[in-house]
């Protein structure tokens, strides 16, 4: 198998990662924290996918430590070689095994392949995930770890699959320790114990029977006598019952009676409140209409004392008198408002942005256009005078040419004359043209139009005289245009500045008829004149109004006030505030009437129930206490007689277990004898279980040592090629190595971290080679070698070289010194 590309989706730290691989060595050095770890836990999970455990522990769970950090799905791709064929296996994963997915692709044909199942790996190498951890996937973790595995061991015996499966073993020697620890566990627990204890304690039991049978005819003894004890306790008890009922009935009527007494005294309470109450109002109660007569009159003096204050003297308009002294007019306040909004707007439009425009001669002196355009006339009449007789020239050329070109081709060579004859007067045509010197005339005149042009302009330059006398004319006419937009423009401001001062004269003459206020405008000014002046007219026609308001208000306050202290007056009103006094007493009133008729019903209904006089008593009550003496001694014997009770109770159950324990003797002699057959059956049993798990254990080791020697071979060969040092090792069915050193076999526990590490890649190396065929996995090698130094580190370096000409390799490392280079 090959793996070609991977793809991570999300897992752990890694987001969106893809990577190519290459046949052999692919080497990987990134700092920590880089995510080496990560990407080959990703590969493994690719290959054989996650378990299904609940282990809380991030070591023991990975698909709870690798569940992506940054949320997303989580999983990715990997594509591989097998057969020649090309596969992608897409795998996510959830909470649970039950949440995962699985797809695997035929990338040869693009279709969906059923060649492997989820199973990926137990198929494609034979061996489960723990096998494939324990070989090709090497990290400085689990490097020197176990590398037991039952499917390891099935796969080199060349088992898998047959009737003689060395799982078989296994499970057969495991059932057996299982049947055996159920006889016997280690430190003696075991049913084999068990059924001991139960016979102890059946011996036990039996002899205790035996000398309770002796002690049942004193229990009956004891038995009698509590019993005349009891009846003589229950006796003393009913006389200091009926004695303390006796007492507590006339206690009971004392009670009622104090009771009673207290129920007339509320009612007394409730009835000199009433008679208050009556005087208050005179004898005469006032109805619930004169009341809210009488508060409707208070209500309404409160909102017009109100209204009144409210009313008051307006200060606003005797500030406005004051202000407009000087008489003025709405229609004269807007005629200086508009005026003022005039001013300010002529200013910022015509002298604050605008300013007069100034026109920039182009010229040395002006010209006249008359002048300007004698020269244009001149230059253009000598041009086309020349250009039309050329032009006839060659017009004449260009026919002969083509006439002798025509007739040379059809009738006669000899008229080619012709062709060269029209070619030659058409140069001549075009001669003059390109000839540097002209007429005398044409000098002349063209010497005359360049001598103004650099009168009017000084050393400016132009690509030709006619040219330059072009952009004279226009520069000329755009000059005198704008010189007379800017008188234009100098006039008009001239008119405005004048209306804007005399406006400006106007308006002041009208502000300073009115208090000034410092900091505002013209405009601003004249704003405020105009708004006062529509208020000031406005409060002087509500000021007539409000004065008969006021008047209104007066009178109608003198009114109420009558009425309110006619009905005020025949109370003895106590507060300030009459209304809600009459309004509290005549609410309580009616609740003491009522609260009277209810504690009188009480009362009557209290002692007629109870037999007590309706006369009150004149002497206080209180109650007899002497019943609490009656209490402290029924208790004594109450106690008395439940300590009697129980002990017969006590002595009653011992006598009725004696009796019916003395009745079980025989039968617990017959399950004793049941127990010790049981027993010696058990001890049988495990003598036999004992003697085949030692036969099967055996028969296993001779069936799986047929590959050790192979390993250890392989073991010897890839240590001597990282490890020049020789030596003598043995190894189990396990794969623990063992170490002869000084005449004395020793576990690598006794060795440095270095040399272990040494010994376990030898030993992973050749677990490889005899594991896997031509469809072998690829090499994950997670920085196994931090432990090593530079010397086995170049050592083993070589190795994975040599190697990766036949396998596939994934090497990471997070140090330059560790790298391999391929």
């Amino acid at each position: 198998m090959k793996i070609k590309e991977l793809y991570v989706e999300n897992f752990g730290k890694l987001s969106q990662y893809k990577l190519s691989l290459s046949d052999g060595l692919n080497s990987f050095v990134e700092d920590n924290g880089y995510g080496k770890t990560t990407l080959s836990v990703f590969i493994k999970a690719m290959i054989y996918g996650f378990d299904d455990t609940r282990k809380h522990s991030l070591d023991e769970n990975d698909r709870k430590k690798y569940t992506p950090w940054q949320g997303g799905a989580f999983g990715g791709y990997l594509v591989f070689s097998v057969n020649g064929i090309d596969y992608r296996v897409e795998r996510t994963f959830g909470q649970k095994a039950s949440d995962d997915t699985y797809n695997l692709y035929n990338l040869n044909t693009g279709r969906v392949s059923n060649d492997f199942s989820a199973s990926l790996g137990e198929e494609l190498f034979g061996i489960d995930a723990d096998g494939f951890e324990r070989t090709v996937f090497l990290s400085e973790k689990n490097l020197s770890g176990k590398n037991t595995n039952q499917s390891i061991s099935a796969k080199l015996s060349n088992l898998v699959g047959t009737e003689g499966d060395i799982g078989g073993f296994d499970e057969a020697i495991k059932l057996l320790d299982e049947r055996r620890k159920f006889y016997q566990k280690r430190g003696g627990a075991g049913e084999i114990k068990d059924v001991e204890y139960e016979i102890s304690e059946l011996e036990e039991k039996i002899r205790l029977l035996y000398e309770k049978r002796g002690m049942s005819a004193e229990s009956e003894a004891e038995i009698a006598k509590l019993s005349e004890k009891i009846a003589l306790i229950k006796d003393k008890k009913k006389l200091i019952l009926e004695k303390e009922h006796k007492e507590k009935l006339e206690n009971e009527k004392r009670g009622y009676e104090i009771q009673y007494n207290d129920m007339l005294g509320a009612l007394k309470i409730d009835e000199d409140r009433e008679t208050e109450l009556l005087q208050f109002f005179r004898e005469k109660l006032p109805s619930n209409a004169e009341v809210a007569l009488a508060a409707e009159s208070d209500s309404e003096i409160k909102r017009l004392r109100r209204t009144l204050s409210d009313i008051g003297e307006n200060l606003e308009l005797n500030e406005l008198k004051s202000f407009f002294k000087n008489k003025t007019t709405a229609s004269e306040c807007e005629k200086m408002r508009a005026s003022a909004r005039y001013i300010s707007e002529s200013r910022a439009t015509s002298f604050a942005s605008t300013a007069t425009p100034t026109v920039q001669s182009p010229f040395k002196r002006i010209p006249a256009i008359n002048e300007i355009n004698s020269h244009i006339a001149e230059l253009n009449a000598h041009a086309a005078k020349k250009r039309s007789s050329n032009l006839a020239l060659s017009f004449i050329g260009l026919i002969l040419a083509g006439i002798g070109l025509t007739a040379g081709f059809l009738f006669n060579a000899t008229l080619f004359i012709l062709a060269g004859i029209g070619f030659l007067l058409t140069f001549v045509g075009i001669l003059p043209v390109f000839a540097k010197k002209s007429s005398g005339k044409h000098l002349q005149c063209n010497e005359l139009a360049s001598a103004f042009v650099r009168e009017i302009y000084g050393t400016r330059e132009f690509h030709s005289t006619l040219s330059a006398l072009e952009v004279m004319k226009s520069e000329l006419e755009a000059y005198e245009r704008h010189f007379g937009e800017a008188n234009l423009v100098k006039q008009e401001k001239e008119a405005l500045s004048q209306s804007i001062i005399v406006a400006e004269r106007e308006l002041r003459e009208f502000l300073e008829k009115f208090p000034d206020a410092d900091g505002l405008t013209l405009e601003e000014k004249a704003d405020v004149i105009a708004y006062k002046q529509r208020r000031y007219e406005i409060l002087i026609e509500f000021e007539a109004e409000k004065e008969n308001e006021r008047e209104s208000c007066k009178e109608k306050i003198k009114k109420h006030e009558e009425k309110l202290k006619s009905f005020v007056s025949l109370f003895p009103i106590k507060t300030d505030d009459p209304i809600s006094e009459i309004r509290r007493n005549l609410a309580e009133y009616e609740v003491i009437r009522i609260s009277l008729t209810r504690r009188r019903g009480d009362a009557e209904r209290f002692a007629s129930s109870h037999g007590i006089a309706l006369v009150p008593r004149t002497t206080p009550l209180s109650h007899n206490n002497a019943i609490n003496d009656f209490s402290g001694e029924l208790r004594a014997i109450e106690e008395e007689l439940l300590t009697a009770e129980r002990e017969k109770a006590r002595l009653e159950t011992d006598y009725s277990i004696y009796v019916r324990e003395i009745d079980t003797i025989e039968e617990l002699e017959e399950k004793l004898r049941e127990k010790k057959e049981k027993i010696q059956l058990f001890r049988d049993n495990l003598a036999i279980i004992t003697k085949t798990k030692d036969m099967l254990a055996k028969s296993r080791d001779s069936m799986t040592s047929k590959y050790l020697e192979t390993t250890k071979r392989g073991f010897e060969h890839y240590l001597t090629l990282i490890d020049e040092a020789t030596a003598e090792f043995t190894i189990d069915t396990s794969f623990t190595i063992m170490k002869t050193d000084l005449g004395k076999s020793r576990q690598a526990e006794a060795y440095s971290r270095g040399t272990r590490d040494m010994h376990a890649l030898a030993m992973r190396l050749a677990l490889i080679d005899s594991l896997y065929g031509t469809e072998a996995p690829p090499i994950i090698l997670d920085d196994p070698f931090i432990a090593f130094d530079d010397r086995h580190v170049e050592r083993a370096s070589a190795v994975l070289k040599k190697i990766a000409h036949e396998k596939q390799i994934l090497y990471f490392t997070c140090s330059k010194s560790r790298k391999v280079k391929y």
